[in-house]
């Protein structure tokens, strides 16, 4: 595996950033609508989360979207879970041709660093209903507390 360098995310990563999510969840997206994406971009920089990319020779090849604002959090999830110790991990996704490769389990482990800087002792994420992913994150020591599934409809405003 060639070199991995972990960041943090900068405007000029936006368009690989982009392009990746893209890729994500069998082109549906991690980020599954581009204005959301775009809101969520924008949220970065009010520092309400974190983003980091990995990068190998100058290109980015993943990034992991994480929400440390417990204000935004706390009407996100069901009761049990204190926010004040939790950082949510919103959007992962790795290029397909770097997956399995690495460069996943050392953004999951950023995110996990990430998490003792802002003090959290818990990482939260949910993730589509998909083996392949519940056995990835099973694997790296993350536990299915729910089988919850979040869903939303855009609603045609000509209805």
């Amino acid at each position: 595996m060639q070199n991995v360098v972990i960041r943090d995310y900068t405007p000029d990563d936006k368009e690989m950033v982009e392009r990746i999510n893209r890729k994500g969840l069998g082109g549906k997206g991690a980020i599954s609508r581009q204005d959301l994406f775009e809101n969520e971009l924008n949220a970065l920089h009010e520092g309400k989360g974190v983003c980091h990319v990995a990068e190998i020779e100058g290109e980015v090849v993943g990034f992991i979207w994480m929400w440390q604002d417990t204000e935004l959090l706390s009407g996100m999830f069901h009761e049990g879970v204190n926010v004040n110790d939790t950082l949510y991990v919103y959007a992962f996704a790795v290029d397909p041709p770097f997956r399995g490769k690495g460069v996943d389990r050392m953004l999951i482990a950023d995110a996990e660093r990430t998490a003792a800087e802002f003090g959290r002792s818990r990482i939260l994420l949910d993730i589509e209903e998909d083996r392949e992913a519940i056995r990835w994150f099973s694997s790296n020591g993350y536990v299915m507390k729910s089988a919850q599934i979040w869903m939303v409809k855009d609603l045609d405003p000509e209805d």
